[in-house]
Formats: C-alpha cells, sequence, structure tokens
C-alpha cells in the first residue's frame, strides 16, 4: 500500500479573533480610566451601564 502523506495548512488565527465595535472599546477605554483614578473600585466599575459610566467618566473630566 502506498500512501501519500497530505500536507496541512496552518490555521488562519486571524479569522477568529473578535471583532469589538469602536463603542466597546471606547467604554472599556473609560472604565479602565476610572480604576486607575481611583474613582471606584474594579469590581463596581465593571458592572456600571454605559449610562453611567459615561456620567461618571464626564464628572471624572471635569476635575
Amino acid at each position: 500500500m502506498n500512501k501519500e502523506k497530505i500536507k496541512h495548512t496552518p490555521l488562519v488565527w486571524s479569522k477568529y479573533l473578535k471583532k469589538l465595535p469602536g463603542k466597546v472599546l471606547e467604554l472599556k477605554r473609560m472604565k479602565e480610566e476610572l480604576i486607575t483614578a481611583d474613582f471606584e473600585s474594579r469590581n463596581q466599575v465593571t458592572r456600571w451601564k454605559e449610562d453611567k459610566v459615561r456620567a461618571s467618566y464626564k464628572n471624572l473630566e471635569e476635575l
């Protein structure tokens, strides 16, 4: 029996990366800035909704 070896192509991992929209990345950045400024604890800030994050970020910028 003569078996030919099949060459497999490597996976293209860029197909499987999460593509996050700009709005999500912006909120994530705002939350990180609030945490580093000791505005609230990480546990609290990560649970906030978008409107509370934006309001708190606006207050932080005014300081």
